[in-house]
Parts: C-alpha cells; sequence; structure tokens
C-alpha cells in the first residue's frame, strides 16, 4: 500500500471519529502554546 493511501485511510477514520478529533486539536494546540511559550523563554534569556 502507498503512503497517500494509507494517510487518506488514517484520515477517514480520523475525521469519522469526533473524540479523535477532538483529542488531535487539543493536541495541536497544548504543543503550540508550549512551543511559543518556549520560544518567548529563550530570547528573553539572552
Amino acid at each position: 500500500m502507498e503512503i497517500s493511501g494509507l494517510v487518506q485511510l488514517a484520515f477517514k477514520s480520523l475525521f469519522g471519529n469526533p473524540d479523535v478529533m477532538f483529542f488531535l486539536i487539543g493536541f495541536t494546540v497544548v504543543i503550540t502554546i508550549l512551543f511559543v511559550i518556549l520560544k518567548i523563554y529563550d530570547e528573553s534569556s539572552r
């Protein structure tokens, strides 16, 4: 099976499940916030 087909299959199963979608969105938001905080901290510590 090719990668694109696998990715499409994964997306279909993920988007078909609202709980997983919610978890992914929350996870992405948390990672983004952490990344921003680390970046700001790194800038201010110079």
